[in-house]
């Protein structure tokens, strides 16, 4: 299976060598070489606006950043049905994401 850039990936089986402040990975014939799961990074953001349809949303955040969210995922951490209208009453939204990738998999509201 290639590894791209961007993919996590697990190795076992290797030697490690340092040499003038440089770290080198070596392999050997048993090392293995895995995809990883990405780990879970979390984020404390600033929503100053909302788009998107009833499936995902897009927040806008003070950073000048984009997030994609699962409206369902989203509606789980703020109040109301409508969450269009509760960021645009209550912006800016202060949200923690918690990201596996790209993907936002939860939401807790500050």
């Amino acid at each position: 299976m290639p590894h791209g850039l961007g993919t996590y990936i697990q190795v076992t089986n290797a030697v490690t060598n340092v040499h003038r402040g440089e770290t080198s990975l070596s392999l050997t014939s048993r090392s293995i070489i895995q995809t990883a799961e990405a780990p879970l990074d979390e984020r404390v953001v600033t929503i100053e606006g909302v788009g998107g349809d009833q499936e995902t949303k897009e927040l806008l955040a003070d950073d000048g950043e984009c997030y994609l969210v699962a409206t369902e995922v989203l509606s789980e951490a703020l109040p109301g049905e409508d969450i269009d209208t509760f960021i645009a009453q209550n912006a800016p939204v202060t949200l923690r994401l918690f990201m596996r990738g790209a993907t936002v998999e939860r939401v807790h509201a500050m």
